[in-house]
């Protein structure tokens, strides 16, 4: 028990010290930052983020794959940022979006929707800024690469069987994070002047630069600011906030692929009168005129490779598997993996433990 709190104690001095709070991220289909077949080197969780605040290096863990705003804050300098390095289409760094390509890249399809149907999905958000979602739709060439350009060609609508519904498209009455009962229109502090190709009569603010591949930006044909059909305004979610989300899509009739790339994209509206911090997810997925799964590639040719045999005289180490832990013991889940990654020097010392003979330490189900 004394090895217990003094593993607590140290996993909140870290959690505190290393911790970064997520905003956002899909959760239906599976983003691209959640990988079926786990992280290279990585037993404990199959989700990758970024760390950020930071370097904006990849981070594993869960409590990272919230944080896919591409490193750039909101205020002058996230507008430097946009404007000196840009940022990757599915969340990553500018300089090398990692979720475009690569070991974090495309994937099989995570579901099948059919054509002209509805796509019904979910995501959560994890630290609440008011704002608004939009979604984009791209059908790629034989590539397979996502572009802004492909993703511009589908600005997906909101159905009407999405909860809370007509409320979440009042974009005209948004108000933001600074709203506190008094001007009726602060939601203009951060509503762009041209969106979609339309003026908004209600924007006032002076910013100018807004994330590209937005409705704000060179994102394609969005619906009129005032006769909203495309942009999820999440302050008028009944009981919103940090919580989980759930929208469904309409898909365009035209549209049929094995390989599609759909992206979330969130603009926040908590940076007043300036550059908005925002968020971008990608995740694949089909659509076929039937809704039948794409049928899944053959295997490949079976190769000659000589048997090897487990090495002997060794015994494997036990490991913490962390994502067992029932959702009880939520705050020992937190600080040791999900909100940080790996907290440096305490899983190996909880291993080293375990391998002690006269240690039994066991996580007892209650």
């Amino acid at each position: 028990m004394a090895l217990l709190n003094n593993l607590l104690k140290l996993a909140t001095v870290a959690a505190c010290m290393q911790c970064v709070f997520g905003h956002g991220y899909m959760t239906r289909p599976l983003p691209r930052q959640y990988r079926d077949e786990g992280l290279p080197g990585i037993g404990w969780t199959n989700w990758m983020g970024i760390t950020v605040p930071g370097d904006g290096s990849f981070a594993p863990g869960e409590g990272n794959a919230p944080n896919l705003n591409a490193g750039i804050g909101g205020g002058v300098d996230g507008a430097n940022k946009e404007l000196s390095e840009g940022h990757g289409l599915c969340g990553d760094l500018g300089t090398r979006r990692g979720f475009e390509k690569g070991p974090y890249g495309a994937t099989t399809p995570r579901e099948t929707y059919v054509t002209g149907g509805l796509l019904d999905m979910t995501l959560k958000l994890t630290a609440y800024h008011a704002g608004w979602f939009e979604f984009r739709l791209c059908s790629p060439g034989p590539d397979g690469k996502v572009t802004q350009e492909c993703l511009n060609e589908n600005v997906l609508e909101i159905d009407s069987s999405t909860p809370h519904y007509p409320a979440i498209l009042d974009y005209t009455n948004m108000r933001g994070i600074s709203w506190s009962g008094g001007d009726q229109n602060t939601g203009g502090y951060y509503k762009c002047q041209n969106t979609g190709g339309y003026l908004d009569p209600l924007s006032n603010t002076p910013n100018t630069v807004w994330p590209s591949g937005s409705c704000c930006n060179g994102g394609g044909a969005c619906s009129d600011p005032v006769h909203n059909k495309d942009r999820y305004v999440v302050e008028f979610v009944e009981g919103g906030g940090v919580r989980e989300y759930n929208i469904v899509l309409k898909i365009p009739a035209h549209v049929e692929c094995e390989g599609c790339i759909l992206q979330w994209f969130y603009q926040t509206a908590n940076s007043r009168e300036t550059y908005p911090e925002s968020f971008w997810n990608c995740a694949d997925i089909a659509i076929s005129g039937d809704g039948a799964p794409p049928a899944p590639p053959a295997p490949p040719a079976p190769t000659n490779q000589p048997a090897t045999s487990a090495p002997t005289g060794s015994t494997p180490a036990p490991t913490l598997e962390c994502r067992s832990l029932q959702p009880r013991l939520w705050l020992l889940r937190w600080l040791l993996v999900d909100c940080c990654g790996e907290q440096p020097g305490l899983l190996p010392l909880v291993r080293e433990h375990l391998q002690r003979p006269r240690l039994n330490l066991r996580v007892v189900r209650w």
